[in-house]
């Protein structure tokens, strides 16, 4: 049997004493948690064993975010040697690689005083001709001085090339291609339809076997997803993984389903387009 990251924090887990996996119970439960994560209730981690709290970690945090979690807390309650042995554990768990979040120093705990910018003027800013395929950015000043732009992009828009160019230099600073149809607005319909696409999706071993060959499934996440008894459980623990997504990878994802389920988000699309026009 291959093992996997769910086995090796198992066994990590149980070569804590009793008062130190109540320990660990403990302070998981109080343990800071990243946006778009809920921490474990108290009442569901209570009087559980090494295999309760694995699938707990696994279920609330995913891996490889819940591997960073277990691992933070045992350094918390000093079970170092525990924390060790995961770390080592896990370099023979194939397929599964993971960077561990880098420590606060002194230095870097040390609050950074950043001097106001001035701010942006009208210089900054350029429109675009509608239905241009190409966007040129001109920045007079220094880059400094325009700490961000924001690029509005309609769903339906065509390709286009954005490039941003201070007025000093005679090279882009940024260059940018985005296709055909909006790709942000791509990974957003993937959250906006999130009840849809539960309800709605049926064959969902299909979409998950594109989404391996994609790389956007681990296999220990692939099995987990496609073990749930209805596609409707598939869908709800796929939507697990999709939050920690990027907007590319959800972007992945769209078209997948687009081409794996086109009757449904051809429908989607198309109340999409009717709401935007009546509202």
């Amino acid at each position: 049997m291959v093992r996997t990251a769910r086995d090796a924090l198992v066994t990590a887990l149980e070569n804590l004493a009793r008062k130190g996996l109540k320990k660990f119970r403990n302070k998981l439960n109080d343990w800071p948690v990243k946006e778009g994560f809920n921490r474990i209730p108290r009442g569901q981690l209570e009087d559980t064993d090494p295999d309760d709290v694995a699938n707990k970690i696994r279920d609330f945090y995913t891996f490889p975010y819940g591997i960073r979690v277990a691992l933070a807390v045992l350094e918390a309650i000093d079970e170092r040697d525990v924390a060790e042995d995961l770390r080592t554990d896990l370099r023979n768990v194939a397929g599964f690689a993971f960077e561990e979040e880098p420590k606060e120093t002194d230095q870097e705990a040390t609050p950074k005083v950043t001097p106001p910018l001035p701010e942006p003027t009208r210089e900054h800013f350029v429109t675009a001709r509608r239905g241009a395929t190409t966007i040129q950015i001109n920045i007079k000043g220094e880059l400094e001085n325009c700490p961000f732009i924001e690029i509005n992009v309609k769903e339906n828009a065509p390709e286009m090339n954005i490039s941003v160019i201070l007025e000093r230099k005679d090279k882009p600073v940024w260059i940018q291609k985005f296709p055909k149809g909006n790709p942000l607005c791509k990974a957003h319909f993937v959250d906006k339809h999130r009840e849809d696409l539960i309800h709605g999706v049926h064959l969902v071993t299909e979409v998950l076997d594109k989404l391996i060959s994609a790389q956007l499934l681990t296999n220990e996440h692939y099995d987990y997803v496609r073990s749930r008894p209805t596609s409707q459980e598939k869908m709800r623990a796929l939507y697990v993984f999709i939050r920690s997504w990027s907007d590319g990878d959800k972007f992945k994802l769209y078209e997948i389903l687009k081409d794996t389920k086109k009757p449904l988000i051809r429908s989607l699309e198309q109340a999409d387009a009717h709401s935007s026009i009546h509202s």
